[in-house]
Order: C-alpha cells, then structure tokens, then sequence
C-alpha cells in the first residue's frame, strides 16, 4: 500500500491515516537548522504508529527538497535523523520507454491504474539508494555515539531502539531482502565490532542512466563521487568515485530498493 505521507490542505490540524499510522500537521512555519543548512517554512508532521501506542514520530518537510529532518521517540529516549546535503544532479540520461521495451499497452494501463505518476525513476533510484545509506549512517551514529556517552557498555534496550527506528525507516523503502540485508549489517557491528566507518561530508551525481524498465521493475546506473573528511584511521581528506546499479521494484503500487550493486 502506497503511504500518504503530505495530504492537503497543508495547514495545521490536517489529520488522515495511511496504512498502520495517522498523520497531523502540526506547524507550517519551522524553521529548522541541520547540517543540509536552514529551510524556513518547513513542515512538521506528527505520525503515531497505531500498533505501538508509545513510539512517536515527527517529520520535517522542506519545499522543493522533502523530508529534511525526522525525530523518533520512544519510552522517553529520542532519536533524530537529520539531512546532510541534497545533490543537484549533473548529468541525467532519461530513455523512452519504447526504446527499452516497454509496449505501449503497459504504459497504458500504468496510466489507467494511476500508477505512473514519477516516470523519473533514475533520479528516484538515487534518492532512495542515497536515503538508505542515511539511515546506515544514521543508526551507526546513534549505536556509537551511545557507547561513547554511556557510563557502561550499550545495553540491549539501547540497541533494540536503535534498530527498530532503523527497520521503520527501511520499511517503507526496501525490499523486505534488502531490509534485513541492513538490519543484519547494523547487528553484526553491535555483536562483534567491525571498526570505525567512515561517512562522506557530500556527494555529486555524475551520471545516472535508466538501463532497464518494465511496469513493475527498473534498473538504473549511479556514478556518484564522494568527498570524505579528514579522519585519524583516513588521514587527509579524499574524494572517490563509485558506480552503483540499483534495481527497483513495484509492490503494491510503491516503487522500493530491491538490490543495490556496488556498495
């Protein structure tokens, strides 16, 4: 089922449930500082979980970027997922969709199904790709820096909410193959330790190509350059370059993550 994650009118007191969760604006007009810069006029969202009545989620919209800031509190703890850049994309190859097989019957009842609402599905690829490394990086974070500030090791309640806000998160944007591929990565770094990871401070999409379409699959190519901050285990900043190849898949009308090659 597609979530409804904006409804109008934007105004505050807009109330609607999609899917296990009901949503509310709240305010219109926050402004909000991250590492992505101050957006004004922002909107936040109030979203409760109707299976978890303590777990309470706040999303921050920004015009013309999306979610730009997402709070997740439960049982008196918060956890907060900031945007840290946004990329303008630089070079974006769009093929017909007849050139790469797709029948004119498909595109037809796509359109009659109100399925085919963002043809753009390479730049979607690289947001949703791009959104689930923030996640990673996200919940690496909190895991990490809750061992730094406790007075004794991470306990298993700490970690359990950290990899819950993280499952939700992926929810929504990940193949149920691709979810656990990244819960298992997150468990395995609090089981057995895997060293310090390093983050990129930002990144520029060089090219991204549609290589494969049909009505209910994509695949697309990222070459995406990284640009990484100075670090003691790094030594001097550097910057390289990556190629990716994403598969997307439809379930239930809503475009997902099913594979990510190149990590």
């Amino acid at each position: 089922m597609l979530e409804i994650v904006l409804k109008t009118p934007l105004r505050v007191g807009n109330t609607w449930e999609s899917g296990d969760r009901i949503r509310e604006i709240i305010d219109i007009d926050e402004t909000v500082t991250i590492p992505a810069g101050t957006f004004y006029n922002v909107i936040k969202v109030k979203v409760i979980t109707k299976e978890e009545n303590n777990f309470e989620i706040y999303e921050y919209y920004a015009e013309n970027v999306g979610l730009i800031l997402k709070e997740s509190k439960f049982d008196g703890n918060e956890v907060r997922s900031k945007l840290k850049s946004y990329v303008i994309m630089q070079d974006v190859e769009v093929i017909s969709l007849k050139e790469i097989g797709v029948s004119e019957k498909e595109i037809t009842e796509d359109r009659a199904n109100n399925q085919f609402k963002n043809p753009e599905l390479a730049l979607l690829a690289y947001q949703l790709e791009h959104q689930i490394r923030s996640l990673f990086q996200s919940a690496y974070e909190s895991y990490n820096n809750m061992r730094q500030i406790s007075t004794h090791s991470l306990s298993e309640k700490n970690f359990d909410q950290i990899y819950m806000v993280f499952q939700e998160g992926l929810k929504e944007i990940a193949s149920e193959n691709l979810m656990n591929q990244n819960l298992k990565r997150l468990r395995d770094y609090y089981e057995f330790g895997e060293g310090e990871v390093s983050f990129p401070t930002h990144e520029v999409v060089e090219r991204v190509k549609l290589l494969k379409r049909t009505s209910n699959t994509a695949t697309i190519s990222l070459n995406i350059t990284k640009f990484f901050p100075k670090r003691e285990w790094t030594g001097e900043a550097y910057c390289n370059t990556f190629d990716y190849v994403v598969d997307l898949v439809k379930e239930n009308g809503c475009w997902k993550v099913k594979n990510i090659n190149g990590e």
